[in-house]
């Protein structure tokens, strides 16, 4: 009887150790994920604000190729075609 309960002591051991050892990960997930979770808000952030940035760009670019045209435009008008 002895040993029936020794030995079921031992088990309890082992597994509490084992259990406390799959508590500590669970910890170091959720940390991680935390962690994670930061780092993609702050992406998510800079790729918001980089995506504006060329839109802005883009804008400009557009505005500026549409003054060229127009400026070309009216030079061309102003040259005698060659005949």
């Amino acid at each position: 009887m002895q040993h029936e309960i020794n030995d079921a002591t031992s088990k309890k051991s082992k597994l509490e150790d084992a259990l406390l050892e799959i508590m500590e990960a669970i910890d170091k997930s959720k940390e991680e994920s935390t962690r994670v979770k930061t780092v993609v808000k702050q992406e998510q952030a800079r790729f918001a604000e980089t995506e504006q940035k060329l839109k802005q760009n883009w804008h400009d670019w557009k505005s500026l190729l549409k003054e060229a045209e127009a400026k070309r435009g009216s030079l061309t008008g102003a040259i005698d075609p060659i005949s």
